[in-house]
């Protein structure tokens, strides 16, 4: 998450709230009142209500629109998350209800703001091939008992970095390992003894940076 978090107060008006995220390359900002959160503004937010051309503006209401205060247009039902609550929920949260960006609040104080970026940005971290082997696996076999893939690296000679299992669009389980460590052949070869196709590596290890 974003702890510098960049406010908005409510009395700013619509057409210097969008001046403001563009100069700050953010899409939204939670609103302060008196110096407590009261609301989120976007820039769709703040599109619907704005004039979009000159002899828009030069109107009465193009004039009264660009005097709109963000608090008539920012959305005050909250969607919030705690500090200690993992990104999955987050993610679900913000799928759940179609927002791109929530405030984070330890009691009642806004610590910071997580955004749809920051959660790709992690997502994208746990699969990074830098400094290790990474390798991507399909069991063959989906019987019996699986096989401690923990205990597998380790025996090898490897550490395992961190691993992840999810389903391909077709619904094909697939799992990653990040590992360091260990020789790569040898490490590749036990994997197949225990009936896992290794789809994809790619060794950024500083010992040997070969790539499948």
């Amino acid at each position: 998450m974003t702890r510098r978090v960049v406010t908005i107060e409510e009395t700013m008006v619509c057409r210097k709230a969008l001046e403001f995220l563009h100069d700050n390359r953010i899409r939204r900002a939670p609103v302060l009142r008196y110096g407590k959160l009261f609301g989120i503004v976007s820039e769709r937010d703040l599109l619907r209500v704005l004039p979009g051309t000159i002899a828009q503006i030069d109107s009465r209401a193009g004039i009264e629109a660009e005097r709109l205060p963000v608090s008539r247009v920012m959305t005050t039902k909250l969607i919030t998350l705690g500090p200690e609550e993992h990104l999955e929920d987050a993610g679900r949260k913000m799928l759940m209800h179609k927002i791109g960006g929530m405030p984070v609040i330890e009691k009642q104080q806004l610590v910071g703001f997580l955004t749809e970026s920051d959660i790709f940005r992690a997502f994208t971290a746990m699969f990074a091939t830098r400094g290790v082997l990474r390798v991507s696996l399909a069991r063959m076999r989906r019987e019996g008992l699986e096989p401690d893939l923990v205990r597998l690296v380790a025996d090898n000679g490897a550490r395992l970095r961190g691993m992840i299992t999810h389903e391909r669009p077709g619904g094909e389980e697939l799992t990653v390992l990040r590992l360091s460590g260990g020789d790569r052949e040898r490490l590749l070869g036990a994997l197949a003894e225990a009936d896992y196709s290794v789809l994809e590596y790619v060794d950024e290890r500083e010992s040997d940076r070969d790539a499948a």
